[in-house]
């Protein structure tokens, strides 16, 4: 059973609490650390695309989403070696609306 844990970051500038699985602030910050920003970098910046659901709702799916995105092009570079991976952060948010 995953428990959740509470933790604080900078949305927008603003501090905020948000409640996450452990595996899913691991999440944030792998993706964070590979795309160059921090998390509260990462949160800003899905934050201001549109969504439906929650807030904890979309940085869920968000990295779910992420991490799907980069199977399918590690998967395709694996076909095609000249396969460009597109910004999987774009990706990622475009598939939440």
């Amino acid at each position: 059973m995953t428990s959740l844990v509470s933790r604080n970051i900078y949305v927008n500038g603003r501090r905020t609490s948000m409640r996450l699985e452990l595996e899913v602030w691991a999440a944030l910050e792998e993706i964070g650390a590979r795309e160059g920003m921090t998390t509260s970098t990462l949160c800003t910046f899905i934050n201001k695309h549109p969504r439906r659901g929650s807030f904890t709702s979309v940085i869920r799916t968000f990295a779910l989403l992420y991490y799907r995105e980069l199977v399918t092009i590690l998967e395709q570079n694996q076909r095609r070696d000249h396969a460009v991976a597109e910004n999987l952060i774009n990706r990622a948010l475009t598939a939440i609306k």
